[in-house]
């Protein structure tokens, strides 16, 4: 039995509809809270690849 891998939520806003559906889910939090508090030297914010 091979791992299954949970699917990019490409195209999705709604965060009940990607932990619905069992995509990947990535909390960055602790990096806002980096960037807000001046500990990031470089700020990258982009939602396209």
């Amino acid at each position: 039995m091979g791992v299954r891998l949970k699917t990019l939520p490409i195209g999705i806003q709604s965060f009940e509809k990607i932990i619905g559906r069992g995509s990947l889910h990535v909390d960055k939090t602790a990096c806002l809270a980096k960037m807000i508090g001046g500990e990031a030297e470089v700020w990258f914010l982009s939602r396209k690849f």
